[in-house]
């Protein structure tokens, strides 16, 4: 595209997942990795 070439970049790879019932979330990858993170009860009984 001409004005991303070259140098670092703050961009990111994001997809959106749309659910059947029409709620939305983003699952943002980082090094082409993504990872859920767990709730705050379930790292407390882990």
């Amino acid at each position: 595209m001409g004005y991303n070439n070259g140098g670092a970049s703050s961009w990111s790879e994001t997809h959106a997942i749309i659910y059947p019932n029409g709620k939305w979330t983003h699952v943002t990858l980082q090094k082409g990795k993504w990872r859920a993170r767990r709730r705050k009860q379930e790292r407390l009984a882990a």
